[in-house]
């Protein structure tokens, strides 16, 4: 079991700051990507398709986000021996 509790220590330590560079770069991508929608004014037809790759962004970054602070609450648990886990 402590084994395993490191095990997730370790992962979380070493994912979470990428996943937060992640987060960073997929925002960023998003308002490149709505600056170009806006330039476009709909012109080609594509606009919807872009919007649609744009809704998906953003609810792919929000889970991440949500994942990552389940993460984080989980670990602090952990490392304050509070539940089954850290007792």
């Amino acid at each position: 079991m402590k084994e395993t509790l490191e095990n997730i220590d370790r992962i979380t330590a070493r994912g979470g700051p990428e996943l937060q560079q992640i987060l960073v770069n997929i925002k960023s991508i998003t308002e490149d990507v709505k600056q170009m929608m806006a330039s476009q004014g709909g012109k080609d037809g594509q606009s919807g398709e872009l919007r649609q790759t744009i809704e998906r962004v953003n609810r792919a970054s929000a889970s991440l986000e949500s994942a990552l602070g389940h993460i984080d609450s989980v670990a602090g648990r952990i490392d304050r021996g509070e539940g089954t886990i850290g007792s």
